[in-house]
């Protein structure tokens, strides 16, 4: 919506805040939330990952009118916990120098789609996709 921000506020712990920029109020949301935040493909809705109670990293997703969230995919193990969305409902993540995916929906488990070792990269952060989703960038490590 038009003025209207969420916002990964670094701190400890760090934090999802909602503003309304015309009146500058700003709202603590939820708490321990990762460094990404990614609107949900054909939806205003947010997502973002989270530790929850028992120290498991999740994905998450907040209506955007409601600002109620749900638990949409535990996410994998990696020290960035970057993601992000193709048009379709996929997530794709990276642990190491390998990429994987999964659909939400179709109750499958995380997929290995590529591993990048022998070009020698690793360590791999930071995704995104174009907006037509047929190119991918990421962050890596070379050593």
């Amino acid at each position: 919506d038009e003025g209207v921000a969420l916002l990964y506020i670094l701190g400890e712990p760090s934090s999802l805040q909602f503003s309304k920029v015309d009146i500058g109020k700003i709202q603590r949301l939820t708490d321990n939330i990762g460094r990404c935040l990614q609107m949900v493909p054909e939806s205003s809705d947010l997502s973002f990952v989270q530790k929850n109670e028992n120290d498991e990293w999740w994905i998450y997703r907040m209506d955007s009118k409601s600002l109620e969230k749900t638990a949409i995919v535990k996410a994998l193990e990696t020290e960035d916990h970057d993601f992000t969305w193709l048009h379709d409902g996929t997530i794709l993540m990276a642990q190491g120098s390998q990429l994987y995916r999964i659909k939400p929906k179709s109750g499958q488990d995380w997929t290995l789609i590529a591993d990048f070792a022998d070009q020698g990269i690793h360590d791999i952060t930071r995704l995104a996709v174009n907006a037509s989703a047929t190119r991918l960038a990421f962050v890596a490590a070379d050593q």
